[in-house]
């Protein structure tokens, strides 16, 4: 497992030298819409049918999703730690670049586009690869 991890590493290393940042966000958030599952879309999904509004789903999926947090009016997912199997089982995060983490931006785009049938905006604030102690991005609908 650590070759493996060695080899995503160095993937992420090299799309950092040769690819420019619109091209690895593409990439990586293509990745993240891959890996999400269709039954964490189906459950944001059926409160978004049960709201009465747009609005009302906000509120509403605040409540059933704690990592979905309003603040002063705007709206993240929060992680107090990263839930990506991968970046968990590695055995050197300092060896990961942060640009891993467009993938997680990929994963939350997928989750509200596919649960509102609305474009999403998201925006990585930090993650814990990047070496905070949480994970952040900001969702503009």
């Amino acid at each position: 497992m650590a070759r493996i991890h060695k080899w995503i590493s160095n993937l992420i290393k090299n799309m950092d030298e040769e690819l420019d940042e619109k091209k690895k966000r593409e990439v990586l958030e293509s990745t993240g819409r891959k890996c999400i599952t269709t039954s964490t879309i189906k459950k944001a999904k059926k409160v978004f049918s049960e709201s009465a509004s747009f609005e009302e789903f906000l509120i509403e999926y605040c409540k059933v999703n704690s990592h979905f947090q309003e603040v002063d009016g705007e709206y993240y997912m929060v992680y107090p730690h990263c839930y990506c199997s991968f970046v968990n089982k590695h055995p050197n995060l300092s060896e990961l670049s942060s640009t891993y983490c467009y993938c997680s931006v990929g994963w939350v785009k997928e989750l509200f586009e596919k649960a509102t049938d609305r474009d999403v905006k998201v925006e990585l604030i930090h993650t814990v690869v990047s070496g905070a102690d949480e994970c952040r991005f900001k969702i503009q609908f």
